[in-house]
């Protein structure tokens, strides 16, 4: 069986920008296991290519042709609706926004690893010691 993760769009994000572990996120597009995740992904790396834009680290047209390129990257989309309850619950547990907890719960629905670059999220799970996420430095294929 192939491998299978959760990837959310800080580490999506890092496909088309140039930041800290965008070697290791683009390394995540090569190495193998199928990238999953909630279909809000795609609104949040257009709104983090649109923020990059308009504070001139993109180009129009480099932010337009990863905005055509991203939903080809990820494997499997989840319906973000299918994970709002769960979501829900843990936002008011972690005290965390909704729309990053569809991401734990995406992985924990898959029985998977959530693959991220959010150092709140990260805390907040590990002082529950929920081990769902991984920080993408420690990622190992």
């Amino acid at each position: 069986m192939t491998k299978r993760i959760v990837v959310d769009s800080c580490v999506a994000l890092k496909w088309f920008l140039l930041e800290e572990h965008s070697d290791r996120a683009r390394s995540l597009l090569d190495a193998g296991p199928l990238l999953v995740a909630p279909d809000i992904v795609l609104v949040e790396i257009a709104n983090g290519l649109w923020k990059n834009e308009r504070l001139g680290r993109v180009p129009t047209v480099l932010a337009m042709e990863s905005l055509a390129a991203a939903p080809g990257l990820i494997d499997e989309f989840v319906s973000s609706a299918s994970l709002l309850p769960e979501a829900a619950g843990l936002a008011r547990s972690l005290d965390h926004p909704v729309y990053d907890c569809l991401y734990v719960a995406a992985a924990r629905k898959l029985g998977v690893n959530l693959v991220t670059t959010d150092a709140k999220l990260l805390a907040k799970l590990k002082a529950k010691r929920d081990r769902t996420a991984i920080n993408l430095a420690k990622w190992k294929p």
